[in-house]
């Protein structure tokens, strides 16, 4: 049996995992412009940075979780860590664009060894009546990350140098080092076989055109017959793999886990909430600044409230678990989410900076419940062993959800030039599509009769 404070410094030691990872993803946008001014180019030059992230993160989740399978959660999770840290820094001190794109892309491999398996680790040492609780503290830090990513960059590029946007991350991996050393033990599973490259093949192929999709799709100087290749490269390999996981269903996702009804929803349900949440972030800003006037230094003030929310539901957490069921929680956070959304576009017609504060903060809390109790349920019902290809799952929605939700973002405002005649008009009916897709999954949930009759496990 583990202690209690064992368990509780295991769970803090993935908090910070998703911390860094997460603040990592918003923290270096803020920095772009004065990375081009020290490297004297464009500032368009500069989109790779956040691209190649990305892009190796994505493609890199399996194997990070195969990895942890074969060789051990605790050697895998401390040298992830010791790979961001170290990149990090060398990120710091890199002396052209090159370079540090190079070093992105090593940070995003590191980070997809981090989340997924911090997720693993989670569901490892948790039991079943737990595991909902637990993933949503350790989800909160993480999105809490992403909302002081952009505050903290534009303080650090202000009164610092760009380079501690990356060279902040170092005392946090040592720590996540350290006490990883200490706490973890290097649980592994028996039967791992042998790696399925054919499978890591076709997702990477699928995968790749997808982010290539969503990256490049808003840019009208390309040639539409490389979107048109993604496109058919994409569903082809998607096409391939769905074929050839019906013939090896335990490759390096396990696609068995998709019979759970529950589970399936789940990721159903996420995906829509965070196709129609996770541009908003921009939009926040957009309405902040062209609709009530304010400037950055403002700006990232009043997004903090967003954090505050997200803070806050931290301590909702146990209260509400006690009293109302998991998926009650999760269907009126969703619905919580959509009026906040759906007030936000009216707040482009009808100004109101305290209540767009109080609308912001109500969301962040809102969505920290939602996305931590939807994490956690769905793990409530698969076995230890596929904690693996359940947080696998689970990083790919996440990581291929927010592309596509920025992308539709970019059509929407930056083809061809629009964005420098975004009016209210636009920034309204935006936020109107993001809420509809928002309550397409109230929808979903509303008539599952499958997860509205869910019942935790005793």
């Amino acid at each position: 049996m583990i202690s209690f404070s064992r368990k509780r410094i295991i769970l803090f030691i993935c908090s910070l995992a998703y911390f860094i990872a997460s603040l990592d993803t918003t923290i270096v946008n803020v920095a772009l412009p004065a990375i081009a001014k020290d490297y004297s180019i464009t500032l368009i030059s500069t989109r790779n940075i956040p691209i190649v992230f990305n892009f190796v993160y994505g493609i890199s989740i399996p194997i990070g979780c195969y990895l942890s399978d074969k060789f051990g959660v605790k050697i895998i999770f401390i040298l992830a860590a010791l790979l961001f840290g170290l990149s990090s820094l060398l990120c710091g001190f890199s002396s052209n664009l090159l370079t540090l794109e190079i070093l992105r892309g090593l940070q995003g491999l590191s980070a997809a060894f981090f989340t997924p398996v911090a997720r693993s680790i989670v569901i490892k040492y948790s039991s079943k009546e737990t595991i909902v609780n637990n993933m949503a503290n350790v989800f909160t830090i993480g999105l809490l990350a992403q909302t002081i990513g952009p505050f903290a960059g534009g303080m650090i590029t202000a009164h610092l140098s760009w380079k501690w946007v990356f060279l902040i991350n170092i005392p946090i991996c040592m720590l996540v080092i350290v006490l990883g050393y200490i706490y973890l033990k290097n649980i592994k599973e028996e039967k791992t076989g042998g790696f399925d490259y054919f499978a890591f093949a076709s997702i990477t192929i699928a995968l790749t055109s997808f982010l290539f999709i969503c990256d490049y799709i808003a840019d009208w100087d390309i040639e539409a017959v490389k979107i048109f290749i993604a496109i058919v490269l994409c569903f082809g390999a998607a096409y391939v793999y769905y074929k050839y996981s019906k013939k090896k269903p335990l490759n390096i996702i396990n696609t068995k886990l998709f019979k759970d009804k529950i589970f399936r929803s789940s990721i159903l349900i996420s995906i829509a909430v965070r196709q129609g949440l996770s541009g908003m972030t921009f939009v926040y800003v957009m309405i902040l600044s062209l609709v009530y006037g304010f400037k950055a230094e403002q700006i990232g003030n009043i997004i903090l409230f967003f954090g505050l929310g997200v803070w806050t539901s931290k301590f909702l957490i146990p209260i509400l678990n006690k009293y109302i069921k998991i998926q009650k929680l999760i269907y009126w956070s969703a619905v919580s989410i959509f009026c906040c959304v759906l007030a936000i576009a009216f707040l482009v017609h009808f100004k109101s900076s305290v209540l767009f504060i109080i609308v912001l903060t109500i969301c962040g809390a809102s969505a920290s419940l939602f996305y931590g109790y939807l994490n956690g349920m769905p793990l409530q019902r698969i076995e230890k062993s596929d904690s693996s290809h359940a947080s696998t799952i689970m990083s790919l929605v996440i990581n291929v959800s927010q592309s596509s939700s920025i992308s539709i973002f970019n059509i929407f405002f930056m083809s061809a030039g629009i964005m420098t005649a975004v009016t209210a008009n636009k920034i309204f009916v935006s936020v109107i599509i993001m809420s509809l897709i928002i309550f397409s999954a109230i929808l979903m949930m509303k008539f599952n009769k499958d997860f509205m009759n869910y019942e935790e496990p005793k």
